[in-house]
């Protein structure tokens, strides 16, 4: 991930934030992004529950998933194939519309202090 994101983004600011799933927030993890990551967000930090504001949490996964999992997959690799596919053919607009869904969320995030929130 290190290495795509230096390609890609190499002249640019940038802040990773994870969520707090036990694998992010595991000691060992925390502490390699705070010495890969200029700019890196705690676990602890950020919101209790990021699927309310991540836009691929709150809206593209969902499609994904029910896309993807139309069919049974017999190995990993299927999986992985009917994933890109169904990436492939979510329009724009959706995509769109979650990343512009995302500052009322954080706003409502906010609002609640961290806490619980409905859209």
């Amino acid at each position: 991930m290190l290495s795509w994101a230096s390609q890609h983004f190499e002249n640019t600011t940038r802040i990773y934030q994870q969520d707090s799933a036990p694998a992010h927030s595991a000691e060992v993890v925390q502490k390699w992004c705070a010495d890969n990551f200029s700019d890196f967000i705690l676990a602890k930090k950020g919101p209790p529950n990021s699927s309310d504001i991540i836009p691929m949490d709150y809206s593209v996964q969902s499609i994904l998933k029910s896309k993807a999992y139309a069919t049974s997959h017999t190995s990993n690799d299927s999986l992985k194939e009917a994933l890109k596919k169904a990436w492939e053919e979510i329009d724009e607009d959706v995509l769109r519309a979650a990343v512009e869904a995302f500052p009322e969320r954080l706003r409502a995030c906010n609002r609640a202090k961290r806490g619980h929130f409905q859209i």
